[in-house]
């Protein structure tokens, strides 16, 4: 996950500030109650000015992952301080599910940990839990879903196109272990999906560090 993927005051700047690793959206215009304590400097710029590139590619479809061929996660998940259960539902991430349209990006983490798709580890027995699932206009408005590490609050996000044939998520989350991060799609084959992903926040020493790392997928047949 993306996962397989905590509140930090941004200061207001003149430019949008790029953040950095699931689904319910609240409107823009909604207020910002205690899960994020902060107000984004691109939230509502973005919405009035919209997607300024057009995305050309579709990166609809149910995508495996290629653990052989993607990046480790550890150092992302030392750098949030996640639980040994949280680690190992990451690690069983088996893949991705995309649902893509004119108007919105769709993003479900397909995991073999049964828990790990439900929108609350404490849903009740008697509803089948659905998947952990984050949904983003392409108009690039920005939408607050869940946290991809479970804790309480939210992130919110948004889209950006940085070129026609890429899509990169831009995320921000309150404390605990608030941060950024980046998630960047794009497709060298049409059955090959490549995920590079940046997560920062600050570390046991106070000081912000940044993780990179790329998670590979192929198109489930």
């Amino acid at each position: 996950m993306v996962i397989p993927h905590t509140a930090r005051a941004v200061a207001p700047a003149a430019a949008p500030r790029r953040a950095l690793h699931f689904a319910r959206i609240a409107p823009p215009s909604a207020p910002h109650h205690h899960h994020l304590p902060f107000r984004l400097p691109w939230a509502h710029a973005a919405a009035a000015s919209g997607a300024t590139t057009k995305l050309d590619v579709d990166f609809s479809g149910t995508w495996v992952k290629d653990k052989a061929r993607s990046d480790s996660m550890d150092e992302a998940i030392q750098l949030i301080a996640l639980g040994g259960l949280m680690r190992q539902a990451i690690k069983l991430i088996r893949g991705v599910q995309i649902k893509q349209d004119s108007e919105k990006f769709v993003f479900s983490v397909l995991s073999v940990f049964t828990w790990f798709k439900a929108s609350s580890i404490a849903a009740a027995p008697r509803r089948p839990p659905p998947r952990v699932t984050e949904t983003y206009p392409l108009s690039g408005e920005p939408a607050r879903c869940r946290r991809r590490d479970f804790r309480g609050g939210g992130h919110v996000g948004r889209v950006e196109v940085p070129s026609p044939d890429k899509l990169r998520l831009v995320l921000e989350w309150g404390d605990p272990h608030g941060g950024t991060g980046e998630d960047v799609f794009s497709m060298p084959s049409p059955d090959e999906l490549i995920v590079d992903q940046v997560t920062r926040a600050k570390g046991p020493d106070g000081a912000e560090k940044e993780v990179r790392y790329r998670s590979v997928y192929t198109r489930k047949k």
